[in-house]
């Protein structure tokens, strides 16, 4: 999965700091090969070639890689800027903005919670049930980005009219 960075929101001037960071605009990129690059084949000795065509022109046009693709189009808002770990708009790096906007998904994320003893437990659970499930958001996002590349595969669904206009 690739992440892209689409833009990066700014305050000219916030809590004392000037070009503040405040919001990331992000793009996770998936691709699945479809059909693989094919080299293009040239006219050689021995094959009948046209009139106007020699040997090494082209007989047939490279083809290139066509692939599957998904994405998943997000914006994470940043904390406020702390002057003693501090990076102004004009020295964020791509790098940068790609930790920043990870970091904050994965403050997304929740380990497994169980009913302990002085929990209020629902009728039908018990001590040691499950309460909250664990949820890792990046693998959650990897795993939706994988669900469009397979249904494109081989399609479940489809939309359109039954009818000619």
């Amino acid at each position: 999965m690739e992440t892209k960075i689409n833009t990066i929101d700014r305050a000219i001037s916030k809590d004392g700091l000037d070009d503040v960071c405040t919001e990331i605009h992000y793009s996770f990129l998936k691709q699945k090969e479809k059909t693989a690059t094919v080299d293009a084949v040239l006219y050689a000795e021995g094959d009948e070639i046209p009139e106007g065509k020699e040997v090494g022109d082209v007989k047939t046009p490279a083809q290139p890689a066509t692939y599957y693709s998904a994405s998943h189009i997000g914006t994470v808002s940043l904390d406020a800027p702390d002057a003693d770990n501090f990076t102004a708009y004009a020295d964020v790096t791509e790098a940068n903005a790609i930790s920043w906007c990870e970091a904050k998904i994965k403050l997304k994320d929740v380990d497994e919670v169980k009913y302990e003893d002085g929990d209020y437990i629902p009728k039908g659970k018990e001590i040691g049930d499950v309460k909250i499930k664990a949820h890792d958001e990046l693998a959650s996002i990897e795993a939706s980005l994988d669900a469009q590349i397979a249904e494109r595969e081989t399609p479940t669904m489809g939309r359109g009219l039954p009818w000619s206009s």
